[in-house]
This record gives structure tokens, sequence and C-alpha cells, in this order.
């Protein structure tokens, strides 16, 4: 059950931390633009910044946890372990989304201003992968190094987190936050669980584990979906397709609350049209 609640906690953390981060990037968006247009190096910037504060709340969390659970102090590794992973389907989770949220943006654009807006989006998600790979590998060092997570910006943010929720009524609302989180973890979890070992039968058996594609949610639209960069066949958008009927979409419901950073990306793709 302790490990249950640490990962309630976190997701606490992740949820407050997303709607802190939301005002201050706009600031520093601010302050990295001056008046010209956006480079990709600001947002990857900005994401390597922001993926800093998350892994470093993660491990200041735990250690905040175990203060108060000292009978868990044999097992601290394991919950650093376990602080890890969370981090890591965290993050990939928010790599996913945000290519998913892609084709609701060529969606919104072309019904607020006529036309679709091209949007690569393996131009704009190139790197974060592997910024993901790196904020994991930090993590695993601020292990044996507490001073790279040690600072005053740290702890501002954790002692704002926390009051905020202890803060009335909030406190509630977050609490049905942070159970659907941890249940959307634990899904997560298992998820990934299953694909790595479908990865290893695979190499077992020589036959190669090749995961599915997300579908576009535009392609039983005629030629819709492939507007703005997004596969599909080429040709009118409004011409009919004599294609077989397509499988329903299945929705994907463990996303636990709204987040800020894909919401302001589309409104930034809108004052740019």
């Amino acid at each position: 059950m302790d490990y249950f609640r640490y990962i309630f906690y976190l997701g606490i953390v992740y949820v407050v931390f997303s709607l802190i981060w939301f005002f201050i990037e706009q600031g520093l968006k601010f302050l990295l633009k001056a008046g010209k247009q956006e480079q990709p190096w600001q947002g990857y910037f900005l994401k390597i910044v922001q993926y800093y504060f998350i892994a470093s709340l993660t491990m200041m969390k735990a250690a905040e946890f175990l203060q108060t659970k000292p009978e868990l102090a044999n097992n601290a590794v394991m919950l650093y372990l376990l602080g890890a992973v969370i981090l890591y389907l965290y993050l990939y989770g928010k790599y996913e989304r945000s290519k998913q949220f892609s084709g609701l943006k060529v969606a919104i654009s072309m019904m607020r201003g006529g036309q679709a807006k091209k949007i690569d989006i393996k131009q704009q998600s190139k790197y974060v992968p592997h910024i993901i790979g790196l904020t994991i590998i930090f993590y695993l060092m601020a292990l044996q190094f507490p001073v790279l997570v040690g600072n005053n910006i740290n702890n501002w943010f954790l002692v704002n987190i926390n009051d905020f929720y202890n803060t009335f009524l909030i406190k509630w609302i977050l609490g049905i936050i942070g159970f659907f989180f941890m249940l959307g973890m634990i899904i997560k979890g298992l998820s990934a669980t299953g694909e790595l070992v479908q990865h290893v039968i695979g190499l077992a058996t020589g036959k190669p584990y090749v995961k599915k594609e997300p579908k576009n949610p535009f392609q039983n639209m005629g030629g819709f979906g492939n507007m703005g960069g997004f596969g599909g066949n080429q040709g009118n958008p409004f011409q009919n397709n004599n294609t077989a009927q397509q499988e329903p979409e299945e929705v994907d419901l463990d996303d636990e609350y709204v987040d800020f950073e894909i919401v302001e990306d589309d409104e930034e793709e809108d004052k740019k049209g």
C-alpha cells in the first residue's frame, strides 16, 4: 500500500507542477523569442529544463515520503527505482499524447483559420526520446549525487506543491486526480511489461515484435487525414473513398488531466497562423 501511496502523491506533484510550469513557461518563451519567431532549439531547451524539475521532484518526493515512513528505510532503493519507472512512464506518456494531439491541432486550425497548418511531427519530437533517456540517467545519477537536485528552486516547487495540495477543497479534487493517475500508471506499467515480454519472446522465436502504430483519427474522413502532413491517400479531401468500413476508434481513457503544455502549443500554432 505504501508504494501505491507514493504513486498517488507523485500524481499530485505532476499535476500541480504542470499547472505552475504552464505560467512559468509563458514568461520564458517571451524572453527567448524577444519578438522573433520561436526556434526549434528553444522548445527543446524548455523541455530539458521542465524534465529536470520533474525528475528532481520525483526524487525529492521519494525522500520526503521516506521521512514520513521510517519503516520503509530498508526498502528505500525499491522506492527510488519505482520513482524512476513512474518518471519514465509519465514522460513517455506525455510524448505519446503530444503526437496524438497533433492531429487534433490540424482540425482545430482548419476550423479557426479555414486551412490546415502544416505540422512536421518528426521535427517537433525528433529528440524528445533522447531527452527522456537522459532524464532517466540524470535521475539515477542524482541517487548517488543528491546535490544535483538539492537547490532552492526545487525546494520552492515542492513546498508550494504541498501547500497547494493541502488547500481546503483542492485537496479533495487533487486526491481524485491522483487516484486516477495512480491507476493509469499501473495500467501503463502492465502494458509496458507486456510489450517487453513480447519483445523477449520475439527475439527467442526469431519473429521480432512489431508495435502497432496509433490510428489516424481522421483517416475515415476522406483525404482529410492527409492534410497537415499526416499520412493517408493523396487527393481531394472531400472525394468519396470506396474503402472497407473502418473499425471504431479506441479512445484512450487513462489521461488523468488536461495537459497545459499541449493546450498552450495549440494556442501558439494559432498565433503563428
